[in-house]
Parts: structure tokens; C-alpha cells; sequence
């Protein structure tokens, strides 16, 4: 598992299966959708269809066969030739795949979407078969960790968020990376792989766009295809 520097964006290489191209981009490109997705499928030599979101912080998910624009905060699709994206600034985005490729799917994983039930979604609608002996592998992009997630107080009568709270020096911290994780577990996604690429928006020398840090507009785009 490694991440591959390409000119305008990053690869997530040696943890999906080969048919799938993954990653995120840049700070050179500002997120703009489509434009910018299509530069990088380009550059790689292939033409997808696209789909991505007008992301509100909720739990909404959509199941697609057609490339447009979905209201909500997670997107998959069964479908080939079809890259599906997801913006961030500071939230986590998640790159979802199942190891047979049938399924591929983004999320935009911040705390209100958390706390709404965005998982719970998820697994009633995408992987409720529990019977099933898919691998599903999971890749964490560039977003906030537990070393720079600073909130306040009131998180504590959040009951999804405080299981993920850690206390340092009098300040709590979310810790985002071991939501993910442990509610999978939790719910029983099957038998699944992480990759965690381990890149905090806030502090990582990398100039990644966070809305945190910098109150920046632009957006990083977390990308998954199917070819």
C-alpha cells in the first residue's frame, strides 16, 4: 500500500484491485467539478462518467446508474467506466471498494453526518448481507485527525461522537479515523482491509486545503473508478 505522486494528484496504488484507480488530488487543482476530475482521468487515459455531490453534512446516501449530481454525503454504484467524487477541506472523505469490484462508493465523513446516522445508512442499504463473504477495502484521504480536531464540550451528549472523543491538556479531540474503523467493526461490514493515507489537512506540510485552518473555498477531490 503506498500513495503515488502524480503531477496534479495522489494515487492510492498496491491496496485496490487492479482495475480500480483511486486517490486524491493536489492543492494545484482548487476542486473544481468536473473540470478538474476529468483533467486527472485524462491524464491517466481514461473517459468516465461522473458523479459527485452537493454534500449537506447529513446522512443522506444514493445508490446511482447515472452520472449527475446527488444531494447528500455518500455515492456508489455497481456501474463501469464511472468515477465518483467526493470534496473535502477538513472532513474525511472515504473510498470504499468491494474486493470483486462489483461495488465502489465515496462518503464525506464529518462529525453531523456521524452523529445523523450516515453509517447506519450505509449499511442498511449498501451492505446488509451479512452472509456474504465480500472483502471490502476502505481507504482514509486527507482530512482532520485526532491531533488537530479540536471541539468543544457540548460533543460530550453527542452519544455517536463520544465514544471517538480523547482528552489532552483540559481539550477534547475527535478522533474521525477510529470512528470509521471501530463502527465497522461494530456493525459487521463483513471482512474488510483499511488504508489510512495518514495525511491531517491542519497540519500536514503538504499545503492541503483546510477550511479550519485557512476558511479556504477550495476543495480537495477523493476519487474511485471503476474501469
Amino acid at each position: 500500500m503506498k500513495l503515488v505522486e502524480k503531477e496534479n494528484c495522489f494515487l492510492i496504488e498496491d491496496f485496490f484491485p487492479l482495475n480500480i484507480i483511486a486517490g486524491f488530488t493536489k492543492p494545484s487543482l482548487k476542486g473544481v467539478l468536473p473540470e478538474d476530475i476529468k483533467e486527472i482521468m485524462s491524464s491517466l487515459g481514461i473517459n468516465p462518467d461522473v458523479s459527485s455531490m452537493n454534500q449537506r453534512h447529513s446522512a443522506e446516501i444514493f445508490q446511482v446508474n447515472k452520472p449527475g449530481v446527488y444531494e447528500g454525503d455518500a455515492i456508489f454504484t455497481r456501474q463501469k467506466n464511472h468515477v465518483l467524487v467526493v470534496k473535502t477541506a477538513d472532513c474525511l472523505p472515504i473510498i470504499f471498494c468491494s474486493e470483486d469490484t462489483k461495488v465502489i462508493g465515496v462518503i464525506h465523513m464529518g462529525w453531523r453526518s456521524a452523529d445523523k446516522g450516515i453509517f447506519e445508512n450505509i449499511y442498511k442499504s449498501v451492505f446488509n448481507n451479512k452472509n456474504e463473504n465480500t472483502v471490502y477495502k476502505i481507504a482514509l484521504g486527507p482530512g482532520l485527525r485526532s491531533c488537530c480536531y479540536k471541539v468543544g464540550t457540548e460533543f460530550l451528549n453527542y452519544p455517536k461522537i463520544k465514544d471517538y472523543l480523547e482528552l489532552r491538556k483540559n481539550n477534547l479531540y475527535f478522533d474521525p479515523v477510529k470512528a470509521v474503523k471501530q463502527y465497522t467493526v461494530k456493525n459487521d461490514y463483513n471482512k474488510f482491509s483499511f488504508y489510512d493515507t495518514g495525511v491531517c489537512t491542519f497540519c500536514s506540510d503538504k499545503g492541503f486545503f483546510s477550511y479550519r485552518k485557512f476558511f479556504d473555498n477550495n476543495r480537495t477531490l477523493s476519487f474511485i473508478s471503476n474501469n
